[in-house]
């Protein structure tokens, strides 16, 4: 039993004299400890210091000529709206401005639409053509949607126009309400009287009222048909206002197939209540603020995150999962390679240390190294970044943890296939470049094909990109799935390290 203890004392002992070996050597470059504690702060503090929310605006240069009947409505349009286009003025040469564009002296070139009018009038949508250079997607798809929201913009404009239009008309159309209306009222007077004559005179009076009513009426009633679902009405069916004006007319129509004077007194108060009705949905047409008749609905976004991270506090977490792991795994790539250049392999082949003890050591060594400099990263972001930290410490520092153990395995393996540093820092610069495109930094994993996530799934950086944006920035608990399957590939890692490491001792 005493023999045990003393084999674990000694095995305790070889590996721990591991840590102290490799910090050492780390220690003896200072430059290197420098760089690897300054470097990837600074560039954290280049990117939160330099970055811009907003674009800058597109100089921007309309070709339309000077009678154009848009070259008002574009430039308000386009003044109101500053902080995405700088407005550079109009010209009508066309091939003028296209060389300024091929210059880079603008950014874009619009095309207004020459007639747009007698486009409408044939039934054909006017069209705006936008002119650019630009070579990236995003860029060119940020064209693309400011162009559609301008036109949407230039729509919307119309319609406001056209609206204030069919308001303005509606004064004419409450007079010949209210002449009909008195006709309806004089004729059911006569008819209770009974009153033949006055009766019929009323009637054709009213008769004629609504003809002329039908024509006024027909642009309100045009528009508030095509304003379907709108708060144009209190009864809140269009469709029936819609016929209201019919109804009116066959009512009148009816009671000049009989005799005027013998119609049902209800029946004319029916006619008269249409009226009103009729009369009491042209004053709210009026009232209504014409830009809510055109965009009658709004969106307003509202997270309900608790706090609205800023572009830097998103990928705060990720640029700092990605440093490390580029690291850890560059410095455990490069630790055997160094051992078997310097022959350090050989003599671990002839002493009483095992694999796993070098193993252990080697892991313990450069967990306490990211440990310390993650220590240093997480301080400058939290403190000096004022990135958010609303989630548990213990579950920050257990997924810290868990992706530099998975990350030394992929360095140890790779340090164990490799023969020369050379190819130890290619092969890191590999994993770099793939954690980069494929962790869900530069785009979200859905963006994905499903074969291309099961890659993405075996990188350490993507299950600390997750685990981290989530703990830091939501306040979340640690996701057991994620967290699994990181201990999961930290786990096969290391044994596929430690089976290569004892088939490299075993070897003579």
């Amino acid at each position: 039993m005493i023999e045990f203890f003393r084999s674990i004392f000694r095995s305790i002992i070889r590996t721990l004299a591991f840590p102290r070996k490799e910090i050492v050597e780390v220690l003896r470059q200072p430059r290197l400890v420098v760089t690897l504690i300054l470097g990837p702060f600074l560039i954290l503090l280049v990117v939160g210091l330099g970055y811009r929310s907003e674009r800058p605006p597109l100089r921007t240069l309309f070709v339309m000529a000077e009678d154009n009947s848009l070259k008002k409505s574009i430039e308000d349009i386009v003044k109101l709206n500053s902080m995405h286009l700088d407005y550079l003025g109009s010209t009508s040469d066309q091939a003028s401005a296209l060389q300024q564009l091929h210059r880079n002296e603008v950014d874009l070139v619009v095309i207004a639409p020459e007639r747009p009018d007698e486009t409408i009038q044939a039934n054909q949508q006017a069209t705006f053509t936008v002119y650019h250079r630009e070579i990236d997607p995003t860029q060119a798809a940020y064209v693309t949607y400011l162009a559609r929201a301008y036109v949407e913009e230039a729509n919307r404009e119309l319609l406001r126009s056209l609206t204030l239009q069919g308001q303005s008309g509606a004064s004419d159309v409450e007079i010949v309400l209210t002449e009909a209306r008195q006709a309806s009222g004089a004729w059911r007077e006569a008819v209770q009287r009974r009153d033949d004559s006055a009766a019929r005179q009323q009637h054709d009076k009213l008769q004629d009222s609504l003809g002329q009513l039908e024509v006024a009426l027909g642009t309100s009633l045009a528009m508030l048909g095509n304003l379907s679902g709108t708060p144009t009405t209190s009864r809140g069916n269009l469709e029936v206002l819609r016929t209201d004006l019919n109804d009116l007319r066959q009512n009148t129509e009816s009671a000049a197939a009989s005799d005027p004077g013998a119609i049902d007194v209800q029946k004319i108060s029916a006619i008269e209540a249409q009226l009103v009705e009729l009369e009491t949905t042209l004053e709210e047409f009026q009232q209504l603020d014409s830009q809510v008749l055109v965009s009658p609905f709004r969106s307003e976004a509202k997270s309900a995150a608790a706090v609205e991270p800023r572009f830097t506090d998103f990928f705060a977490p990720a640029v700092l999962i990605l440093l490390l792991q580029h690291l850890i795994v560059t410095f455990a790539a490069l630790s055997l390679v160094r051992d078997r250049r310097l022959g350090i392999v050989e003599v671990f082949r002839s002493s009483p240390v095992s694999s796993l003890e070098i193993l252990v050591g080697k892991y313990l060594s450069y967990l306490l190294l990211g440990g310390f400099l993650a220590a240093l990263l997480t301080f400058g972001l939290v403190y000096l970044l004022r990135v958010p930290m609303l989630g548990r410490w213990p579950d920050y520092i257990a997924t810290v943890t868990l992706v530099l153990f998975a990350a030394l395995g992929i360095g140890f393996v790779i340090s164990l296939l490799s023969q020369t540093d050379s190819q130890a820092v290619q092969y890191s610069m590999i994993i770099l470049l793939a954690s980069v495109f494929l962790s869900g930094f530069l785009m979200n994993l859905l963006l994905l094909q499903d074969w291309v996530r099961v890659i993405s799934w075996s990188l350490p950086a993507t299950y600390g990109i997750a685990l981290l944006q989530n703990v830091a920035l939501r306040g979340e608990a640690l996701n057991p799935l994620y967290l699994a399957g990181l201990g999961l590939l930290g786990v096969s890692l290391f044994l596929v390290a430690y089976l290569l490491l004892r088939k490299t001792l075993a070897a003579r």
